[in-house]
């Protein structure tokens, strides 16, 4: 027998416009109806999403996107794992949302300035429309359908969506969490 359920949910998942939130809302529903104790970790974006295609980025001077410049406030992997190991290890997190994001917002702008910093190479930042930027990730290999979700996410920083200074997840973990440059240099070092 399930004696609760911690679920790891999308950032304001129950207002979010992505693609990505719909099937989120309804395993959130469906806990909050059921008779198990339930706690939900709203995570916002990983700020691996954007590091890992970095090394490709210095290679061809550029990172594209379509956030048309909005904040994103990303935390590592680690920073969410380490909550999650928080709250299935204490007690007093039944039945309770927590909303999810990293202590400093940033832009692909600053991205991009960050990674000419520390690469040593000029990279500068492509925004594109919605569309245009789903083409170029199915011309780069990505699945259709992964590749609208990930269009929609970009093109859903513009409004917001992936910004929060929710602190969170800096109280669970009890230490800040990790910096956008401070991924940017695990990965491109």
């Amino acid at each position: 027998m399930v004696k609760e359920g911690v679920y790891t949910s999308l950032l304001k998942a129950d207002t979010s416009p992505l693609l990505l939130a719909q099937e989120h809302v309804e395993t959130e529903q469906y806990l909050k109806t059921s008779d198990i104790p339930y706690t939900l970790l709203r995570n916002n974006w990983y700020s691996e999403n954007y590091a890992m295609g970095l090394a490709q980025a210095v290679e061809h001077g550029k990172i594209f996107g379509a956030t048309h410049h909005g904040k994103i406030a990303s935390a590592s992997r680690l920073d969410y794992a380490t909550a999650a190991a928080m709250v299935l290890t204490q007690e007093g997190h039944e039945n309770k949302v927590y909303e999810l994001a990293g202590d400093t917002s940033y832009t692909l702008d600053d991205v991009a300035k960050w990674v000419t910093e520390i690469s040593k190479k000029e990279v500068i930042y492509q925004d594109l429309p919605e569309e245009e930027y789903k083409a170029l990730l199915i011309q780069l290999g990505i699945p259709e359908g992964f590749a609208t979700i990930l269009a929609d996410s970009d093109e859903g920083v513009s409004k917001g969506v992936l910004y929060s200074d929710n602190k969170d997840l800096h109280q669970l973990i009890g230490r800040a969490t990790t910096s956008m440059q401070e991924t940017i240099k695990e990965f491109l070092s």
